[in-house]
């Protein structure tokens, strides 16, 4: 039993080690932490892809661009997402970007489901300022087309998320296909807000578990 007892602690410790530096807004954090409980909920094929982006991210100073043909709803997302577990696991030397293939407005649904989620999101015309804490950074979004002077040209991890008949190609020097339905197929629909909050949750879901990923890797080095 004693055996037991140790052998419990030890692990709470070592999950302690990928516990967040900075702590978010109560309502944020508690969203976060409740998508770490939700890794199972992951397709395994998903995990495998999400593993081999992490072990590409895991390099110093990684550049990730993410990409579909209108950067207005899921690169948003995801965008966002990655940015914070990538603070919430302490993770500084990733830098996150986003395009399409052009600059167009951004899906108001976006920054609503972030404000529910804990985000607190500030409006500036055509911009939103998110905010994690009291803290961090605040950081602002806005839809931009991929060959925008922000973006990396050259030497980014490319992360694709169109899906079904929706044609995009990143040139990155490696480049990854992560799809996620596109949710403007039920805008005005009975199903509209379950649809984008469901996206919500599985792009939270998923890049909590790649930031994970990545913490396990640097620590491994």
């Amino acid at each position: 039993m004693k055996k037991f007892v140790v052998a419990l602690v030890l692990m709470m410790v070592a999950a302690a080690g990928y516990a967040q530096d900075v702590r978010f807004y109560k309502k944020l954090n508690s969203f976060c932490e409740k998508r770490l409980g939700e890794f199972d909920l992951i397709d395994a094929n998903r995990k495998l892809i999400l593993d081999s982006i992490a072990l590409s991210m895991s390099t110093s100073k990684a550049k990730v661009l993410i990409g579909c043909e209108t950067n207005t709803r899921r690169t948003q997302l995801m965008s966002v997402w990655l940015q914070t577990a990538m603070n919430y696991y302490g993770i500084y030397n990733i830098y996150v970007f986003s395009g399409g293939l052009s600059a167009q407005q951004v899906n108001k649904n976006v920054f609503e489901q972030l404000k529910k989620s804990g985000f607190v999101v500030e409006y500036l015309e055509d911009k939103a300022v998110i905010s994690l804490s009291k803290t961090l950074s605040t950081y602002m979004y806005f839809s931009k087309a991929l060959s925008d002077e922000m973006n990396p040209k050259d030497n980014y991890v490319g992360i694709s998320v169109c899906s079904g008949n929706e044609h995009f190609q990143l040139n990155g020097f490696v480049n990854y296909n992560l799809p996620y339905e596109n949710p403007k197929f039920y805008d005005k629909t009975p199903s509209e807000k379950y649809i984008n909050t469901q996206l919500n949750l599985q792009i939270s879901r998923e890049m909590m578990y790649l930031a994970h990923k990545i913490k396990q890797l640097n620590n491994t080095k």
